[in-house]
């Protein structure tokens, strides 16, 4: 499937919003002007990878204190009507990690009954998609999975929201890891 400029541009915004997210998480947060003997709020942070792709975690917490004054208030959202979408695309895994993953992915479905014929034929195109720098408009193809790359950045795939009631929706983010 053909990668369109706009999901380039999606990318590179979310590639962006990422690296930004990630400048956020490491630095502490506290209230404008931290109230006695340094309280307020804290926060704990988390983040690393492993064979399943990056994560970060964030833990913020707040004791209602934030205005010069030391008056207490709530935190709200700036949006309170946003939800996310049925599914977008996120980081996955290193050249290595994606290559030997998809690479059993590829094996076990060559090797399954009946996959003869268009399914085959479509099985082998993306396999040669990955390893032979096989490509089509707008999708540049991989030599060997980018493995000499490996540590420069990562593939994309699509991430489903569990929260979606709609299937066809959630299921919606078709493109090939990318």
């Amino acid at each position: 499937m053909p990668v369109s400029r706009s999901r380039r541009t999606l990318t590179r915004a979310a590639t962006l919003m990422l690296a930004f997210g990630m400048v956020a998480v490491v630095h502490p947060a506290y209230s404008e002007e931290p109230s006695a003997f340094d309280e307020g709020a804290s926060s704990e942070q988390q983040g690393g990878s492993d064979s399943t792709g990056i994560y970060a975690t964030a833990k913020i917490q707040y004791s209602g204190s934030v205005a010069k004054s030391g008056a207490t208030g709530n935190v709200t959202s700036s949006d309170v009507n946003w939800t996310p979408p049925p599914c977008w695309y996120a980081p996955y895994l290193g050249a290595k990690d994606f290559k030997k993953k998809m690479s059993e992915s590829i094996d076990d479905a060559m090797s399954t009954p009946g996959m003869g014929g268009t399914a085959g034929a479509a099985i082998g195109e993306l396999q040669r998609h990955y390893e032979d720098d096989y490509g089509w408009t707008d999708t540049p193809g991989y030599k060997d999975y980018n493995v000499d790359k490996d540590g420069e950045g990562m593939f994309w795939a699509a991430v489903e929201n569990p929260n979606e009631p709609d299937v066809l929706k959630r299921t919606s983010c078709t493109d090939i890891p990318f």
